[in-house]
């Protein structure tokens, strides 16, 4: 009995039967391992919504990003905008840890950023400018880490964003008054290089004739501005990548700029040799090819030299606590802010299906326009009679066709063309003459007086709106442009141009430009066409003499163009 008694009273002072122990602690361990097991299950939508973001950014810019690759593959120049994606992914993955103690909270203002990103991409597929697709799909990856990641996580990443930027090629309009300079540049520096190698040449705007009479045009691509951004998309990988101090980094980066323009000059001196000594189809194989897929290797190895002559005039290798990337300081989390995790998930369940939908909208609409377009792109407006049909005898003009570079031929865009000179032997006065014919919508003029001129190193000296007498007195607008080259004493060139819109005729350049591009009827089919009439001649002096020439040309070839131009219906 008294053993009871003391069992029992035992039991009420805390102490627990050993049979009863056991079971007791298993039931505790199983409330937390149920709980534990209902947020893995609950995290697994989040984690699925976040995975298909990737697959839907990736579907929606299909069509852009497939151009891209492609273009990468294309042109040697601009491959190493494949390296840019690859050396960002790295950069976030070698901070990983810092990016972990960085708070995250949805922003959203990120949405509206989205939303505006994909109307740019919708207003550059209409009208014609692949900068603005490309640009809205970098707008996008910003606007996503905003609205899922928050502002501080954005201000972290800034550098690795503004890197893609590099992976896209400049936009056609962006080019042109820094190539322009570049190509002046490239074709004085090539004189004095190829001099020194006891070469003689001599320069008509960035047209060089070697003592054999061997020409070499000193286009846009010979300019240096592609190489420049191959060696400046190498540099900045390189500066992202490696553990040195900051100064080292700016020097490599800013360094890039005059090695491109030294490397570019070399390839050009190698091409001419190559066209001198073995032939002109081995140079242009040499230029087109070989080099241009050795100048990344190239550049990768003149950086790596720079870098080890920095690493040599600091004396010695680099301190690693001063080399590496400076560590946020410690922040605290604002109301509603949390680390990257599950709970993470949970909160940004909202923002990571918002911006699934509206990237896969936007994505069905660009398609849905592309298909359109497509269709436009299939309404052909055909001439009357093709051009070549213009008569070679007109007046006292006798005219020969002169064969134009397909490369050219490409880069104008006509659908039809005709490229001729035109010999008055009664005044011993020689004429070119170029008309081009687009009946297609979505066309540009690729081959114009203020683009081609530039390109071949003359500077426009000026443009004004003229009228020309036609034989039958009618008077036809046109613009009237001076050309110069660059050297003192070189040639002029003065040119008369008219464009043909819908059977008028106009000297409204900006206009005839963007007709067709700008004026896409989406809705049903769209009966337009522009034409170009265009006449040079190489100034005398006597600049009333040389556009009295031109004008009597100009003058009696209009009729017989008009008459080849279809009829629209159209005012």
């Amino acid at each position: 009995m008294s053993r009871t008694t003391s069992i029992h009273s035992k039991s009420l002072t805390g102490g627990a039967p050993p049979v009863l122990k056991p079971a007791h602690t298993i039931a505790v361990r199983r409330r937390p391992h149920g709980r534990a097991g209902s947020k893995a299950t609950s995290v697994v939508p989040q984690l699925l919504v976040l995975a298909a973001l990737p697959a839907g950014l990736v579907w929606s810019y299909w069509p852009m990003l497939r151009a891209l690759v492609d273009f990468w593959a294309k042109n040697s120049d601009y491959s190493a905008g494949a390296l840019v994606p690859l050396v960002a992914g790295y950069v976030v993955w070698s901070d990983r840890k810092q990016l972990r103690a960085i708070p995250v909270q949805t922003c959203w203002a990120g949405l509206g950023l989205l939303v505006a990103a994909q109307a740019m991409r919708l207003y550059g597929l209409l009208y014609m400018y692949a900068s603005l697709e490309r640009l809205s799909f970098l707008l996008t990856i910003v606007a996503g880490c905003l609205l899922i990641l928050g502002r501080r996580m954005t201000r972290h990443l800034a550098a690795v964003l503004a890197l893609l930027l590099l992976m896209f090629p400049l936009s056609t309009r962006v080019p042109n008054p820094v190539a322009l300079p570049m190509q002046r540049f490239a074709s004085r520096f090539f004189v004095i290089c190829i001099q020194m190698l006891g070469c003689l040449v001599t320069q008509e705007g960035n047209v060089l004739r070697m003592s054999d009479q061997t020409t070499v045009a000193v286009a846009e691509a010979c300019s240096g501005l592609r190489m420049l951004m191959a060696f400046v998309i190498v540099a900045a990988a390189l500066v992202f990548v490696v553990r040195r101090p900051v100064w080292q980094k700016v020097v490599v980066l800013v360094s890039s700029i005059p090695v491109a323009i030294f490397s570019n000059t070399l390839r050009l001196v190698v091409t001419v040799l190559v066209f001198q000594h073995v032939g002109s189809k081995a140079g242009e194989k040499f230029f087109h090819d070989f080099a241009g897929i050795v100048m990344i290797p190239f550049a990768w190895a003149v950086l790596m030299a720079e870098l080890w002559l920095l690493r040599w005039i600091a004396g010695g290798a680099a301190d690693p606590a001063k080399a590496g990337r400076r560590i946020p300081p410690k922040v605290t989390a604002p109301a509603g802010a949390t680390a990257l995790s599950g709970q993470w998930l949970r909160l940004v369940r909202p923002a990571l299906g918002a911006m699934l939908a509206v990237i896969v909208i936007a994505g069905a609409a660009d398609r849905l326009l592309a298909a359109r377009i497509q269709v436009a792109l299939g309404e052909f407006l055909a001439p009357r009679r093709p051009l070549s049909t213009l008569p070679l005898q007109i007046g006292d003009w006798q005219g020969q066709d002169i064969p134009m570079d397909d490369q050219v031929r490409r880069i104008a865009g006509d659908d039809d063309s005709v490229n001729r000179q035109y010999v008055n032997n009664k005044i011993g006065r020689v004429i070119g003459l170029y008309v081009g014919y687009m009946g297609r919508p979505r066309s540009r003029m690729g081959h114009r007086p203020d683009v081609c001129y530039p390109a071949h190193g003359f500077v426009e000296q000026s443009r004004k709106a003229v009228t020309v007498a036609g034989k039958d007195g009618i008077q036809v607008p046109a613009v009237q442009y001076e050309f110069a080259a660059p050297q003192p004493g070189g040639p002029r060139d003065l040119v008369l141009a008219t464009y043909i819109i819908n059977g008028r005729f106009v000297n409204d350049v900006a206009s005839a430009n963007d007709y067709n591009a700008r004026s896409v009827s989406l809705g049903g089919k769209q009966e337009a066409y522009v034409a170009r009439i265009q006449v040079s001649t190489r100034a005398t002096g006597d600049e009333a003499a040389d556009m009295a020439t031109l004008a009597s040309l100009i003058g009696s070839i209009y009729q017989p163009v008009a008459a080849m131009m279809p009829s629209t219906g159209q005012p």
